[in-house]
C-alpha cells in the first residue's frame, strides 16, 4: 500500500514537472518589443508602454496567470489588480 502511493506520488511530481515545460522554456522570453509607445492597462493594474511589453511579461507564465490588456491607454488607478 505504501509503495503503491510513493509511486502515485512520484508520478504525479514528474507528471506536473513535464507539463510545467511548456511554459518555462528560456528561449520563450529572447525577443525584443518595438520601442513604440502605445499603453495598456493590464488586468493587474500596471500600465505597460504597448502589448508586446505586456505580452512578454507572460511568456514564463502558466496561462491561469497571465495578464490580459483591460484597456487601451494608462491605467487610471496604478497598481491596483482589476477582478477579472
Amino acid at each position: 500500500m505504501a509503495k503503491n502511493l510513493i509511486a502515485a506520488l512520484v508520478l504525479a511530481l514528474v507528471v506536473c514537472a513535464l507539463a510545467d515545460e511548456r511554459y518555462y522554456h528560456p528561449n520563450r522570453c529572447d525577443y525584443a518589443c518595438p520601442l513604440i509607445y502605445d499603453p495598456v492597462c493590464g488586468t493587474n493594474g500596471v500600465t505597460y508602454s504597448n502589448t508586446c511589453v505586456l505580452n512578454r511579461t507572460n511568456c514564463n507564465r502558466p496561462p491561469w496567470l497571465w495578464v490580459r490588456v483591460w484597456y487601451r491607454g494608462v491605467c487610471r488607478r496604478q497598481g491596483i489588480p482589476i477582478p477579472y
